[in-house]
């Protein structure tokens, strides 16, 4: 068996990679793959594994991104520290959905899950009517229209129209209004609030921003090779998108 393991955090990767060659010693892990991007790439050459054990929350963005567009349906393990993210695991192809700290037992309860089943991903008819069933979730997918926000004690609804864009300031996110207006939201991560967006709109500029692309008025790259956003609105923070990621947020807004 060849595993492929996409994990952000290397003191996670390591001990996933510790914990698979105690239940597998004959197979072969590759990674760990840290980012959407490469991960995208490591997907898109012909040698591909037979398992993916992949965390949610990467370094450049949220992991169901990579399983978009033309990358082969491939049976997936998920990990992560939050549960806000099970259902839309479910609904790719996945085999199972940990919690971290990932125990020995449910890993081992997904590998041979993963087994039971590996030989219906083999069956060119079962994966014909996987990719068809699949290949109709975006036209069927809805996102939120509005927004639960605070405002004193009063909760508030901002229309998604009406974002600018969300700020994660240490464990707090908050999101700025067209008029000017900051308020602190419930949300955990950026993640989660991306979940609930049309990824068309809103793009994850870095770790600390995810804006609402249709409100910005220019961007422009710097001496580093990096991306800077500004708003239409006065007295709106210069964001920057890393060099890494300039050609991706280019085809995004293009």
């Amino acid at each position: 068996m060849n595993i492929l393991l996409i994990e952000d955090e290397p003191f996670a990767a390591k001990s996933l990679q510790i914990a698979l060659q105690k239940l597998e010693p004959a197979a072969q892990i590759e990674g760990p793959v840290s980012s959407v991007e490469e991960a995208r790439k490591r997907l898109s050459g012909t040698h591909l594994p037979d398992l993916i054990l992949c965390d949610i929350q990467l370094a450049d963005g949220i992991a169901f991104d990579i399983f978009k567009e033309d990358i082969p349906p491939i049976p997936v393990i998920f990990t992560t520290a939050f549960n806000e993210f099970a259902l839309r695991a479910f609904k790719l192809n996945s085999i199972d959905y940990l919690l971290k700290p990932i125990n020995a037992q449910e890993l081992s309860d997904a590998l041979t899950k993963f087994k039971k089943i590996h030989a219906k991903f083999e069956n060119p008819e079962f994966m014909a009517r996987f990719r068809s069933f699949f290949g109709k979730y975006p036209d069927i997918e809805k996102y939120k229209e509005r927004l639960p926000v605070h405002e004193g004690k009063a909760v508030v609804l901002v229309n998604t129209d009406d974002i600018l864009y969300f700020q994660k300031t240490g464990e707090l996110i908050s999101l700025v209004s067209t008029k000017h207006n900051e308020y602190l939201t419930d949300y955990r991560s950026l993640e989660e609030v991306s979940e609930l967006l049309d990824p068309a709109i809103f793009y994850r500029a870095n770790r600390q921003f995810l804006i609402h692309t249709r409100h910005l008025e220019r961007y422009q790259s710097d001496a580093q090779g990096r991306i800077l956003l500004y708003f239409a609105q006065p007295g709106q923070p210069e964001i920057a998108v890393s060099k890494d990621r300039a050609a991706d947020f280019k085809k995004h807004i293009l």
